[in-house]
Parts: C-alpha cells; sequence; structure tokens
C-alpha cells in the first residue's frame, strides 16, 4: 500500500471495492474481478516495491466493455479513477493479465 488508487491501508481499499460487488455477481465480465483485485491489492515484487505492478490496458478494456453497458443501465458511467488510458500497454511496458497467472506448476517445480 498505497495501491493505484492512492487507498493507505487494505481496510480502505476493501471498503472502496465493496462498491463492486454487485456488478461483479452479475458476470458482466470474466476479467473484472482480476481487474479490480489487481487495482485495489496490486502485485508488487522487489523490483517494483515502490511502483506495483499494474493491471495492462487490454485487461480494463475487457473489464470496461463488457461491464460499462450495465452501468449504464443505471445511469452510471465507467468510473474515472478505474480509466484504461493511464495502464500500460503489454508489449510496451510491466503489467499484469490473467493468462500470465501460473496456476499448475509442472511437477518438477512444485
Amino acid at each position: 500500500m498505497p495501491n493505484h488508487l492512492h487507498h493507505s491501508t487494505q481496510e480502505n481499499a476493501v471498503l472502496a471495492i465493496e462498491q463492486y460487488e454487485e456488478l461483479v455477481g452479475t458476470g458482466c465480465s470474466p476479467v473484472l474481478p482480476f481487474f479490480l483485485c489487481a487495482m485495489y491489492a496490486p502485485i508488487c515484487t522487489l523490483e517494483f516495491l515502490y511502483d506495483p505492478i499494474k493491471p495492462c490496458k487490454s485487461v480494463c478494456q475487457r473489464a470496461r466493455d463488457g461491464c460499462e453497458p450495465i452501468m449504464r443501465r443505471y445511469n452510471h458511467s465507467w468510473p474515472e479513477s478505474l480509466a484504461c488510458d493511464d495502464l500500460p500497454v503489454y508489449d510496451r511496458g510491466v503489467c499484469i493479465s490473467p493468462e500470465a497467472i501460473v496456476t499448475d506448476l509442472p511437477e518438477g517445480e512444485r
């Protein structure tokens, strides 16, 4: 912490992310939970300790494209705080996407 949205504690981040619980529940985008987690609880490593890894722009765009139509039905638009424009592009910066997460290591590497 802080995360990409300037929350200084995990408690603050949890309170802020809860506003998206119903939107996630709609299933509007399979990448929305990953995107929100990457924004509110970013992955950090020793190399990126003071600048945690952001989600890739394409992940944001997939989440927005799937969910913004539902948000518009209720007179809401995609939040400016989650704007995709400032996020890194996969082949031109360091970013994270669901496809980059290894969930099943080969037997020799466990």
